[in-house]
């Protein structure tokens, strides 16, 4: 399941933010590192609110984040939330929707040719050949003609 987590920052945010930053950012990649945070970054203009995205079993990650993070310990966060996201498009999405290709069938080239038929040898190439060709075909993505 993906969460996300609200920061709702003080005014002075941008401004303050510079005394706490390496630590936040090191909370931050320890998340990472647990596999918990996905993305994180403060909104532009304005730099009013922060948005964290996390992925786990429960909002457990991200709530225990927001309660251990020095910006909310030292004031520069004036309320956090977190919400379940249901996420159904992208190469990372949760929820998939019957009936729909997978993201990497999606993600697939039209006209895209397998680079070997199932005799591990394509047509018309002899097994030197075709191994002299695949890795241009690996490496340029390049069906091998």
């Amino acid at each position: 399941m993906h969460y996300l987590l609200f920061y709702s920052t003080v005014e002075d945010y941008a401004q303050r933010r510079g005394r706490f930053r390496a630590a936040h950012l090191e909370h931050a990649r320890r998340a990472v590192e647990r596999g918990e945070l996905v993305l994180g970054g403060a909104l532009a203009d304005p730099v009013d609110r922060a948005v964290l995205l996390f992925r786990g079993s429960s909002p457990a990650a991200a709530e225990a984040f927001a309660a251990e993070d020095p910006y909310v310990q030292n004031g520069l966060v004036k309320s956090w939330q977190v919400r379940e996201w249901t996420t159904v498009v992208g190469r990372d999405a949760e929820v998939k929707i019957p009936g729909e290709a997978s993201w990497a069938e999606r993600a697939k080239p039209p006209g895209v040719r397998p680079l070997m038929q199932a005799s591990g040898v394509r047509r018309g190439h002899t097994k030197s050949q075709q191994a002299a060709r695949a890795p241009r075909a690996l490496i340029l993505g390049h069906p091998g003609r």
